[in-house]
């Protein structure tokens, strides 16, 4: 995250004036998202230039094997021909397109058939695909994410929110996540989606550890300095694609939050929101924020009609649920001390 601010964490001027204008443009969308019909997105311009920028994005690590390839076989430069083309071809590997790193604690169907099979109950409420992989973890937080090239869906529960909700407070978590299947989420396709992932390799792969003149000389300082140039410019690329696209991520987070809503009732999905409104008592603004406001999303809800539970989850079930997740808890108390005892507060 990109956090403006000053270094003792209060916020300073550039931060208020960012928090000011999201909060201007998130209350544009959420006015405009009110009278619009969230299940049949539009084509807009901001769809189209994110398109194009993923194309180019992608197009590079296309094209530098193939001007590579051209260098051998044309040998343009001579007998170094051939070690300039191996370059452009290690160039191209090492920006291709980049997956998320699979996660390797996933829960098992046959050790947790409950939680499972709750899960799929829900999915077959909404009509949407069955969740392949379960984490837990220790986030307050709940997501659902696709990993790999065969897009394999992933449904990560925090255990310290799980162990707060209530039956339908749950129902109402797992049904806004699951809605993310079926909510058309722009930003989220393989191609756009794995753009935005390479962007963020590629900062990390351009970006210097440091500019000390003294303890690198001064033509290190330079070839550093930069790299530290193209690093801020593939930075603006970054953040200038993200707000583009920050209609599309509004969109997609008030449709999960009225998806979730009606499996689990309406009254379910406020309580879930309240919830979180309470735990993140402090807001961090930063520029590549996905989610809108809670306030928002609570006045989004409360603007639509009332909806009953489509699913109700039984008390022994919920029960049989957390029996299952008992096990659990001593290694997600001791991660918890652990990243506690680093600064990390829950």
């Amino acid at each position: 995250m990109i956090k403006i601010g000053s270094a003792e964490g209060k916020p300073g001027r550039i931060q208020q004036w960012y928090y000011k204008f999201v909060m201007r443009r998130d209350r544009a969308v959420l006015d405009d998202l009110k009278s619009r019909d969230l299940f049949h997105p539009r084509l807009t311009i901001a769809k189209m230039v994110a398109f194009l920028f993923a194309g180019l994005i992608h197009s590079i690590t296309v094209i530098l094997p193939l001007i590579g390839l051209w260098m051998i076989i044309s040998r343009f430069a001579g007998y170094f021909s051939f070690c300039y083309g191996i370059l452009l071809f290690g160039v191209a590997y090492v920006i291709r397109p980049q997956f998320y790193t699979r996660p390797k604690s996933t829960l098992s169907r046959e050790k947790f058939p409950a939680l499972y099979e709750f899960v799929d109950q829900i999915a077959d409420s909404l009509n949407t695909p069955h969740i392949d992989e379960i984490v837990i973890d220790v986030r307050f937080n709940a997501g659902f994410s696709y990993f790999g090239f065969r897009r394999t869906s992933f449904l990560f529960l925090g255990y310290p929110l799980w162990m707060q909700l209530h039956d339908q407070e749950r129902v109402a978590l797992i049904g806004h996540e699951l809605a993310h299947q079926m909510n058309k989420d722009f930003t989220h396709t393989f191609f756009v989606g794995s753009a935005l992932n390479s962007l963020t390799h590629w900062m990390y792969l351009t970006r210097p550890d440091e500019l000390n003149y003294r303890r690198l000389g001064l033509h290190a300082v330079i070839g550093n300095f930069f790299m530290w140039i193209v690093t801020g410019g593939i930075q603006l690329i970054y953040i200038g694609l993200s707000q583009i696209l920050l209609y599309e991520k509004r969109r997609a987070e008030y449709l999960a939050d009225y998806i979730g809503s009606s499996v689990s009732g309406t009254s379910g999905a406020i309580d879930v929101l309240n919830i979180f409104q309470r735990h993140q008592q402090s807001i961090t603004v930063n520029t590549l924020t996905d989610h809108p406001s809670n306030e928002y999303r609570l006045e989004f809800l409360r603007s639509k009609a009332e909806l009953p539970p489509k699913y109700v989850l039984d008390l022994d079930y919920s029960n049989r649920i957390d029996k299952e997740l008992s096990v659990l808890r001593e290694s997600i108390e001791a991660e918890m001390k652990r990243l506690q005892r680093l600064g990390y507060i829950f």
